[in-house]
């Protein structure tokens, strides 16, 4: 291509086919990338195309991350280019000085690391990114990496070219325009939260520490935000008693008045939270833009960085929220900037999703999923009553049987059974030659070596000792150790998963509710923000027994009596 090209697109490696026909980008990964620009409307002579080395290289053989030249010497790690790899790189790099071009579109790690030292790709990709020569760079996923079962993060690679076409016109990279206010005086936060009143839509956002709210931002437009922190630089309270009380209290009316929409990034979490923490209960229309990506593209990640760099031209920030061990005054700014560009670009994501939704005919999926939110927050914050005496007799009663399936297959082995490796080189000493019975390499050993059993493989063709295969080795040679592993596994779930489950202080069992937990829309569950709790859809039924119901049929009679 031309070096006057605006779009210059950088790839990894030649492979036979670009070799032959001495143009990069010529077979499979080629007739994708093709594709690809078509979709993103970008005629291929509008762009200037290379590669990183230009000589046939080689993947390694254990870690397939790892690119060594032909003759074997290392190139390039997941860490960035050796000294051999820079030499091979060079020629590249002469090129892309030549190159006139606006913006550059790096697919792949190694076309990352030499315009732009940042990693790891999948984090980035989507963002635009300046690098220290002033050139406008977007990472994007290689071809060959979507060819490799990844197919539909096509619409990704799509979706970081239309970007490319987009910022093609200018070299410079003018960001979008965002009015943050994050360090706001008592008085700012006021006007902000009245004037939310009277706002359409509000997206907000909290962000939660130590179990607490630490501070929580307000959204009227993709482009006017307000953080505002409850707790301050070294973690002393923001605001008197009385301020704190008034901001709060604002805040809730916002949530509570059915006149304004509210806007959120998995705002199942965010409404429980308020309401177990602060009381307030959300009411109105509620939306949520993770929802609405999953509804109209379930086969993509649902995180917030994903749709960010899907929807607008924030480049990634998510590393940016974290409170350093010995915080300062500066890590409390860039966790409040942190805040407010997550609602922001929540905001923005949301009002460039919905025509999706709609134009896609996803709308009745979509306000089918967003009516569950209500009734979802209740349970996550209500929570069932858990009968602790019986649960603790029960944990006993499992952890006797697993000491007694244990003794049966020493018994059965002729070996030390052991559940976990020994770390120490006096442990390993005194207990070689047991079986671990949660080592899977070391079952397939004990099974395939050393009784000589025909192995039975997965769908991938590689050998399995799962409960599938020791079902099936039970059947074929009516092996009494593959039935005891299979007793093992079952009562050692039971017990790491349920019954050694920790609860609340109220002796309740509460969980995490994900509205579209899987790309095929249905609920998933997990632990609560604060570490207690767990998965509540697939509890079993030695584990239901220990569930109570708040409803009692003597007390309802009394009542009415």
């Amino acid at each position: 291509g031309s070096p006057d090209a605006k779009i210059l697109i950088v790839g990894e490696a030649p492979s036979f086919d670009e070799i032959r026909e001495s143009r990069p980008f010529v077979g499979p990964s080629g007739r994708l990338l093709d594709l690809c620009l078509h979709s993103a409307k970008i005629s291929r002579a509008e762009c200037a195309i290379t590669n990183v080395f230009e000589e046939l290289v080689k993947k390694g053989d254990e870690k397939k991350s790892e690119i060594f030249s032909r003759s074997g010497e290392l190139l390039w790690t997941t860490k960035g280019f050796t000294d051999a790899g820079r030499i091979a790189a060079k020629p590249c790099l002469e090129r892309i000085a030549k190159s006139n071009a606006n913006v550059i579109v790096a697919l792949g790690g190694p076309a990352l690391h030499l315009t732009l030292d940042i990693r790891p790709l999948l984090k980035w990709r989507g963002s635009i990114v300046v690098n220290s020569l002033g050139r406008k760079i977007i990472p994007s996923i290689h071809p060959a990496f979507i060819l490799r079962g990844e197919y539909h993060n096509r619409y990704l690679l799509i979706n970081d070219l239309t970007k490319a076409k987009a910022e093609s016109d200018d070299a410079r990279f003018i960001p979008t325009a965002r009015n943050y206010l994050i360090d706001p005086s008592y008085s700012e936060v006021l006007a902000f939260l009245r004037r939310c009143l009277d706002a359409p839509a509000v997206n907000t956002d909290i962000e939660v520490l130590a179990g607490q709210v630490d501070c929580f931002s307000l959204a009227t437009s993709a482009h006017d935000v307000i953080s505002i922190p409850i707790v301050d630089a070294g973690f002393e309270h923001r605001w008197s008693l009385e301020e704190e009380r008034e901001i709060w209290r604002l805040y809730a009316q916002i949530l509570q008045a059915p006149h304004i929409a509210k806007i959120n990034q998995n705002i199942t979490f965010d409404l429980a939270a308020l309401l177990e923490l602060n009381n307030i209960t959300a009411r109105g229309p509620l939306h949520d833009p993770m929802v609405a990506f999953n509804v109209a593209y379930p086969f993509l990640e649902k995180k917030l960085a994903v749709i960010s760099s899907f929807c607008t031209r924030e480049p990634y920030y998510k590393d940016d929220g974290q409170l350093a061990d010995a915080p300062k005054v500066e890590d409390f700014q860039k966790r409040w900037l942190y805040n407010a560009k997550d609602s922001a670009v929540s905001f923005e994501s949301w009002e460039y999703l919905m025509p999706d939704v709609d134009s896609g005919g996803y709308r009745a999926t979509y306000d089918m999923t967003i009516d569950k939110i209500p009734a979802l927050v209740y349970m996550m914050v209500k929570g069932l009553r858990v009968d602790r005496e019986n649960l603790a007799t029960a944990r006993a009663k499992a952890k006797a049987n697993l000491a007694e399936i244990v003794a049966k297959l020493e018994s059965e082995t002729g070996r030390k059974i052991i559940t976990a490796a020994p770390k120490k080189a006096a442990e390993k000493r005194a207990l070689a030659g047991a079986l671990n019975v949660n080592s899977p390499a070391q079952l397939k050993e004990y099974l395939y070596r050393d009784l000589k059993l025909k192995p039975y493989v997965n769908s991938a063709g590689a050998e399995s000792v799962d409960d599938v295969a020791l079902s099936r080795i039970v059947r074929r040679d009516g092996l009494r150790t593959a039935k005891l592993l299979q007793d093992y596994r079952r009562i050692a779930k039971l017990i790491g998963t349920y019954l050694d489950m920790q609860f609340d202080a109220d002796d309740r069992m509460r969980c995490s509710f994900n509205v579209r937990g899987t790309w095929t829309g249905r609920l998933s569950s997990s632990q609560t923000i604060h570490g207690v709790g767990g998965n509540l859809q697939n509890i079993p039924d030695d584990m239901a027994l220990f569930l109570v119901s708040d409803y009692q049929p003597e007390a309802q009679n009394e009542a009415v009596v």
